[in-house]
């Protein structure tokens, strides 16, 4: 009986080592550090006891640029059929629209107007994860319900901003802040890098895995980009990693580029589709998406 504190002790310090354990799973699954399906059975307990619901995948898109959202979207379900995916029109993107969203992709997205873009910001900021492909983003502009809503920020919210801004009202000091950016301007230097140019592929132009045991390389090899293809070519900031690059004939720059934010944020040079393998856009999804 003199041993029965003791065998006490020892089941509750287990027990309380075992609560740890899982509240330390559940932080770093939130926060996607590990995704769930790395640990056996852990992804349906999670899915089903922590999160109680199933993620949704907004597709954004707008006029112009590469890529062909409905056919991605089309794609994913045959393979993925209890994928939630929903399609966005740019000109319809507010924060209270993308905090639905686990993830966002981009395609179709060349023109974005600022207040979209603004949107994205604060979508990352608050810990969304984005799929940036190709040139989406590199033509800013200011549209007229973003020039409107300026004019009314300046009558009512910013009355006295010439006080701090030499002189300048807050509408002279947006035009001239947000008019001309060039590429991706300031959410680029903040969140990508530059962009540089956009470039078809041609007949030899492949995808080379760099970082080969990331998860989204899994059975990945070599693989040949269609010819004509439309390729973003970018200025990689320091804090992100080059997952694979393009390599042709004449070049090589980055392919696939990742950066660990509050969420994730991922870019293709290329539109997810234009690859027309099933198991690379699969492994894109099993990484980014929860449950």
């Amino acid at each position: 009986m003199a041993d029965q504190p003791s065998v006490v002790r020892d089941i509750t310090h287990i027990f309380v080592l075992l609560v740890l354990l899982l509240v330390l799973l559940v932080i770093v699954t939130k926060f996607k550090v590990i995704h769930p399906s790395v640990i056996p059975g852990w992804q349906g307990t999670y899915c089903t006891y922590i999160e109680q619901k199933h993620s949704i995948v907004g597709f954004v898109y707008g006029a112009d640029g590469a890529g062909d959202p409905e056919k991605l979207v089309e794609q994913l379900s045959k393979n993925r059929p209890t994928l939630r995916t929903e399609l966005v029109r740019m000109g319809d993107v507010t924060p209270g629209l993308l905090s639905r969203y686990e993830v966002i992709v981009l395609e179709k997205s060349k023109t974005v107007p600022f207040r979209a873009l603004s949107s994205l910001e604060g979508y990352l900021d608050s810990g969304g994860s984005l799929v940036w492909t190709s040139d989406s983003l590199s033509k800013q502009v200011l549209d007229d319900r973003d020039l409107e809503e300026a004019r009314q920020l300046n009558a009512t919210t910013y009355k006295n901003w010439a006080n701090s801004h030499d002189g300048k009202d807050y509408y002279t000091w947006f035009i001239e802040s947000y008019q001309n950016q060039p590429g991706f301007g300031e959410f680029g230097n903040k969140f990508l890098g530059g962009f540089l140019k956009t470039q078809k592929a041609t007949g030899r132009t492949e995808l080379n895995p760099v970082i080969r045991d990331h998860l989204l390389l899994a059975g990945i090899q070599r693989i040949s980009i269609p010819a004509n293809t439309q390729l973003g070519v970018v200025n990689q900031n320091d804090d992100l990693n080059m997952l694979a690059s393009i390599e042709d004939a004449t070049a090589s720059f980055p392919a696939i580029l990742e950066k660990k934010y509050v969420g994730r944020i991922l870019y293709f040079a290329f539109p997810l589709e234009a690859l027309e393998s099933s198991s690379f856009v699969d492994n894109v999804f099993d990484y980014l998406v929860t449950c």
